[in-house]
């Protein structure tokens, strides 16, 4: 028996996704090419919807998109309901390719108020080649429909980008950190990478090698 009820609760609400990122932790590309992914169950919904209600922070996280799913949506609106007006924070984690203006403007009348979205280049030669079968101009584009529909619809909104800090962009974590400025974001989050695959180890770097590159995007 639980002690208390959750304060915090994390979904992953599928183990499909629509890229095949070279660091991925969550072997999303390989489930979602052999269709072995799983979904979250509107019977977990259910079981938690008790849960749900005391609960004042929601994160959608790692396993796959988010926005692939129609699970998202249904747990979206099951929070909403559990939570009868009280507020409470909903975060989501994306890879950008499926969050527009009009998409942001939807999640964001079912609760959502902090988006981040995963981007691992200042440019497409860099980026695309990491987050395989993103596009960097796609993404940018979208991030710049979302802060506008912030702006212009008055969304009550956090929007941020996140970075895996490896090889490939290290020494341009700078020009990332502009970018972010100039598409209008809140904030920049640099992650560590980790070394899941023989790929991914040859862009790990030691603490030393990023620590100039760190101190000049802060």
């Amino acid at each position: 028996e639980p002690l208390s009820r959750p304060t915090r609760i994390d979904f992953a609400v599928t183990e499909a996704c629509n890229l095949a990122c070279v660091h991925c932790i969550t072997d999303a590309p390989r489930r979602t090419r052999e269709r072995t992914f799983r979904e979250l169950s509107q019977a977990t919904i259910d079981a938690l919807a008790e849960d749900l209600s005391y609960a004042t922070y929601f994160g959608f996280v790692h396993g796959g998109e988010s926005l692939t799913s129609p699970m998202t949506t249904r747990v979206l609106e099951a929070i909403r309901e559990a939570k009868a007006g009280l507020p409470y924070t909903a975060h989501l984690l994306t890879n950008g390719m499926l969050l527009d203006g009009k998409r942001a403007t939807g999640l964001a009348s079912l609760g959502v108020n902090s988006v981040s979205i995963s981007l691992d280049g200042h440019d497409a030669l860099t980026n695309d080649a990491i987050r395989v079968g993103a596009r960097f101009e796609t993404i940018v584009g979208n991030v710049r429909e979302v802060v506008e529909a912030r702006r212009g619809v008055g969304l009550d909104l956090r929007i941020g980008l996140s970075v895996v800090v490896m090889a490939e962009n290290v020494t341009r974590l700078p020009s990332l950190v502009e970018l972010a400025a100039r598409l209008g974001v809140d904030w920049v989050k640099l992650e560590e990478l980790v070394p899941v695959s023989s790929r991914a180890r040859r862009s790990l770097l030691a603490p030393a090698d990023t620590a100039r590159y760190v101190d000049e995007a802060r």
